[in-house]
């Protein structure tokens, strides 16, 4: 018996190859696929994206394709695979693509990547069935789920820290918080100078209460690098909450991890990051959890998620509020939408009152273009809303806004927007309220902290749509058309902001002069600087930023030091007029350098 147990252990080794069959549709594939990669070898010499490209030696161009050609056909050979050349198509569109994409990170070079990748895959998807390795055991989703989270926190934090090294972060918004924190680590204060050039607490602007949950942490690190870290570590945590959120709908585990990489590909996700350090970027891991604790059903975490929501900032109460309404509307529990609907709306009440009473008021100018001088501020828009459809049609659809949302959506397809469950669209208005309807240009833009929250609700939405695809294998296919374009996208986006590191490798010696110019300011002076040089400046009681303004009204900020960045590509173009103005009011020279000036008050 054990003889026999032996032999059949042996017997998978003994088990022929697969027969090569030679068939139209095997060389078609083969040589779509040859073409693209050919292209690519080009592409290290020639830009493909010009039209000189076409200039390339055909006879070495042929060369090429033909020993491409060659090596896959002894590949395929070697590996007697089944679906060989499909799986060779497959990757070679997707590096074709990627490396197009890089070359013109434009959205429509995006959107025919998604469409020519999901062409491939339903015309081959049987062999594609088994491309994507089933995971049987949790603990090893958890694994993935864990070191996916972890690289994506590493990457974001590394190229962020090395752009504030560089002294490429300005004031707004990176001056604004270094300075705040040290104030809340010295009296617990949310005070700034150089937000709205005079002493105000931050909480007069936004009522931003969670910057409190971080205090402890800075407390420990006490460095501004320290926000950054926190800030990619919350868009790494997102993960968490995700994996939970998707086991609880009910995906298996490997539906869960590629969920779980497509969120951690697009760029909607992490884009905000690299303009410096807002608290918009905490609404993912609490959103994501809020939402896992709603589909739960644990109330009191859901309530207590509600309340922390409302404290990131006055304009997340709307993503309370949404998440109430669809609950009341969706009929999923009317109760409890009730209850989370009017945490929303107290706490909204209660924030625009603060703000109205202490600050500046909500800032509606983002909305400049919903009100009409006989009819301004919230009323205003709100009557625009609820007046005038027509003409939302007509700011939504604008090429700026079509280009982002292509931007927002493609990494995880076109789900978000198909279902047969009306409520649903319901979770899509803090999109379309937030993001598309302004004529704030940040508010679409994927490089700004304003699409956080609501990203948040277009993949929930989505992840739910994608469940109700029944069909595991029209599932699993769908799974990986998204995680092939996220991979396109990840890498295009991210290229675009890598140069950071280059930067910071390759300006040691300007470094070291700006910090060397910053030894010359005592901690306790109050300063003057120019927008690039303030966070590296900030941690100190007293600092207001220079610019065109001075100029205008030929008033300085009466403070010890004055400084001004002088490097090509960061000074003031009214940098000359703004030394001049300090030194016509008695300030003198400390030190002069060709990339830093710095004055002193007599």
């Amino acid at each position: 018996m054990s003889s026999t147990k032996s032999r059949a252990k042996k017997a998978p080794h003994n088990t022929p190859k697969e027969t090569i069959t030679i068939t139209y549709e095997n060389i078609i594939t083969r040589l779509i696929a040859v073409w693209c990669v050919t292209v690519l070898i080009e592409s290290k010499v020639h830009d493909f994206t010009l039209i000189s490209f076409s200039e390339v030696s055909l006879p070495k161009f042929a060369l090429h394709y033909i020993i491409c050609f060659g090596i896959v056909s002894i590949l395929h050979y070697a590996a007697r695979a089944k679906g060989f050349d499909a799986v060779f198509l497959l990757i070679s569109l997707v590096s074709f693509g990627t490396a197009l994409a890089m070359a013109n990170s434009g959205p429509y070079i995006m959107l025919a990547v998604f469409f020519v990748l999901a062409l491939c895959i339903y015309y081959y998807k049987d062999y594609y069935l088994t491309l994507i390795p089933e995971i049987k055991k949790e603990k090893t989703a958890i694994i993935i789920t864990a070191v996916i989270g972890v690289l994506l926190a590493t990457i974001l934090a590394v190229i962020t820290i090395c752009r504030f090294e560089n002294n490429s972060s300005s004031t707004f918004d990176m001056g604004i918080y270094a300075q705040m924190f040290y104030n809340m680590k010295d009296n617990f204060s949310l005070n700034t100078t150089c937000e709205r050039q005079t002493l105000l607490s931050h909480l007069h602007v936004h009522t931003s209460l969670i910057y409190y949950l971080f205090l402890p942490v800075y407390m420990i690190f006490p460095h501004t690098e320290t926000l950054l870290i926190l800030q990619a570590l919350s868009v790494g945590v997102g993960v968490l909450p995700l994996y939970l959120l998707t086991k609880r709908i009910g995906f298996n585990n490997t539906e869960r991890v590629i969920i779980v990489l497509v969120y951690a590909l697009s760029p909607a996700a992490f884009g905000g990051v690299f303009y410096d350090f807002h608290e918009n970027v905490f609404l993912i891991p609490l959103l994501l959890f809020l939402f896992w604790c709603y589909e739960s059903e644990y109330l009191i975490p859901t309530l207590i998620l509600s309340v922390a929501v409302c404290t990131v900032k006055e304009d997340a109460t709307l993503f309370v509020i949404i998440l109430g309404a669809y609950s009341i509307i969706s009929r999923r529990n009317i109760k409890r939408g009730i209850i989370i609907t009017l945490i929303g709306l107290i706490a909204m009440a209660i924030a625009f009152a603060y703000i109205a009473k202490y600050g500046d008021g909500l800032m509606t100018n983002h909305y400049s273009n919903l009100v009409t001088p006989e009819n301004e501020g919230l009323l205003g828009i709100l009557t625009t809303l609820l007046t005038n459809p027509g003409y939302l049609v007509d700011q939504i659809m604008q090429e700026d806004k079509i280009k982002f949302l292509i931007n927002v959506i493609l990494p995880i397809g076109f789900m978000a927007f198909t279902t047969k469950y009306l409520s649903r669209y319901v979770l899509l208005v803090p999109f379309v309220f937030v993001n598309l309807l302004t004529d704030y240009v940040y508010q679409h833009n994927i490089y700004y902290q304003y699409v956080f929250g609501p990203y948040m609700f277009i993949l929930y939405v989505a992840i739910l749509n994608i469940y109700d695809i029944k069909e595991y294998n029209k599932r699993h296919h769908y799974l990986l058309l998204i995680a092939l374009v996220g991979i396109v996208a990840f890498i295009s986006q991210l290229s675009t902001k890598t140069y950071y590191i280059d930067n910071y490798k390759n300006s040691s010696d300007t470094i070291e002069i700006l910090e060397e110019a910053f030894k010359e300011i005592p901690d306790d002076a109050s300063v003057s600087s120019t927008t690039f040089l303030v966070p590296k400046l900030a941690k100190r009681d007293t600092i207001f930023m220079i610019d065109g303004a001075i100029v205008n009204s030929n008033e300085i900020f009466d403070t010890d030091y004055a400084i001004f960045d002088l490097r090509p590509g960061y000074a003031d173009e009214n940098v000359t007029a703004e030394e001049q103005l300090y030194v016509s009011n008695g300030y003198v020279e400390v030190s002069s350098e060709d990339d830093v000036y710095v004055l002193l008050k007599k």
